[in-house]
């Protein structure tokens, strides 16, 4: 299965995060910052994209409850995703999380 990045449609924002785990509290710090900063940014519609399943599922989830260990920050970035004009919350696959960068020209 070929498994790419994809850009965004158009007047859309994407959010990659990295679902690798990174301490406490690790990746979902990441998107928080990320959500926040696009929200700064003033972009209306945002496709917040995750490799790690987990993740997604937190964020889709209706019932995380702030005595979940990560409970505080699940709960500010679906606040704050609420004031975006559209969502998308998705996996995709460790490959499909980032975009690579076309080779360069060789400096002649």
């Amino acid at each position: 299965m070929w498994v790419k990045w994809n850009p965004p449609g158009e007047d859309w924002w994407k959010l990659n995060s990295n679902g690798a785990y990174a301490g406490n509290p690790g990746p979902m710090a990441a998107a928080a910052l990320g959500i926040k900063l696009a929200k700064d940014l003033l972009c209306n519609k945002i496709v917040v994209e995750s490799d790690s399943l987990i993740a997604v599922k937190l964020l889709t989830d209706d019932n995380v409850s702030f005595s979940h260990s990560l409970g505080v920050l699940i709960n500010f970035c679906k606040s704050t995703l609420r004031d975006f004009t559209a969502v998308k919350i998705q996996h995709t696959l460790k490959e499909g999380n980032y975009c690579k960068t076309p080779p360069r020209a060789p400096l002649i």
